[in-house]
């Protein structure tokens, strides 16, 4: 895992959250930006095997994993 994405996954946490949330947290994050920079190259629809116009599978991963991270940020996120 990129030290980066477990560094933002620290900053964004409390002192008290354990490294292996902030290591599933920082791998979320990694996901999103992959899925998220698939659908910015790509558009959000996509042709299937068919030919047929579809929404494009990694708009389904982002709209998943950041409801992970929301989930994940309620119980260890930093209180503004």
């Amino acid at each position: 895992m990129k030290q980066r994405y477990l560094d933002k996954a620290i900053e964004r946490c409390t002192d008290r959250t354990p490294i292996g949330v902030l290591e599933i947290l920082a791998e979320k994050m990694k996901r999103l930006d992959t899925a998220q920079t698939k659908l910015d190259d790509e558009g959000l629809v996509v042709r299937d095997m068919k030919g047929s116009v579809i929404e494009h599978p990694a708009l389904k991963i982002v709209k998943d994993v950041e409801k992970e991270i929301l989930t994940l940020f309620t119980a260890y996120g930093k209180r503004a």
